[in-house]
């Protein structure tokens, strides 16, 4: 997905190779987070900002965007699947609530998780 100023477009990868369809896109749709600007969501899919024109199917991709962001005081957990490696690893981003009512942000750095593989 790219998004530059009011337009955005998204390439659908459907079929494993780097340039199948692209379909412009009204930027409001997009979700995205308070902590990071790598990864948004649209319509009940979770894309990654990358370059626009890829050479290779990236072997390092989202698997889980989950967020909690009822206030300032968020968190949000991303799980990244590494196709070479064959390993799954989750980075967690939060807020903390300061003395004077601000939130300061966090970010626990990637930690290595199980990935399970149903039916395969």
């Amino acid at each position: 997905m790219t998004v530059a100023g009011p337009s955005a477009e998204i390439t659908f990868n459907r079929n494993q190779i780097c340039d199948s369809s692209k379909q412009q896109i009204n930027p409001q749709l997009i979700e995205t987070s308070i902590f990071q600007s790598e990864i948004v969501g649209f319509e009940e899919g979770v894309y990654a900002l990358k370059d626009p024109k890829p050479v290779t199917v990236p072997a390092k991709i989202v698997e889980i965007w989950r967020r909690d962001r009822i206030d300032n005081q968020a968190i949000e957990v991303i799980t990244y699947y590494d196709s070479v490696s064959q390993l799954s690893t989750t980075k967690i981003y939060y807020a903390t609530l300061n003395a004077d009512t601000s939130y300061t942000p966090k970010v626990i750095p990637e930690f290595a998780v199980t990935h399970t593989t149903v039916g395969g």
